[in-house]
């Protein structure tokens, strides 16, 4: 398991399993799916009627050890934006809204009571490159 110096890069690390988890990478864009995380809890997704936006929906969701996440996610296909605002328990304590647009990424909230307002650049840009469920695998 990964050991994560703060919760940006939990976030990011999350966004990467989540294109890479096999019922959303062969997804077929549309059918309402739920699956297990990782290390417990639940992923729920479906899209929109055009299929250009994904909603996500975390239930105690846990990629990362000890760090469960519950809330929602949306992520734009048009421009390349996902967008995580979630409440965790375990290791941190948060209320937080990640959001990636391209290869940049804002952090801003609160954590163990501090308040975070963090921009970083996408280290993981190339994971972060959504799979084209339109594409026949």
């Amino acid at each position: 398991a990964k050991s994560f110096q703060d919760p940006s890069e939990a976030l990011s690390s999350a966004e990467t399993e989540i294109y890479y988890l096999p019922e959303f990478f062969y997804w077929d864009g549309f059918t309402p799916t739920s699956v297990g995380c990782t290390y417990g809890g639940t992923l729920y997704f479906d899209s929109n009627d055009d299929g250009t936006k994904y909603n996500f929906q975390l239930n105690r969701c846990e990629f990362t050890s000890n760090f469960k996440m519950t809330g929602l996610g949306l992520y734009d296909t048009e421009n390349d934006r996902f967008t995580l605002a979630v409440k965790t328990t375990g290791r941190w304590k948060c209320d937080l809204v990640y959001d990636r647009k391209g290869e940049e990424i804002n952090v801003v909230g609160k954590c163990n009571g501090k308040s975070i307002n963090r921009d970083l650049n996408d280290l993981d840009i190339e994971q972060h490159r959504v799979p084209n469920l339109k594409e026949v695998k």
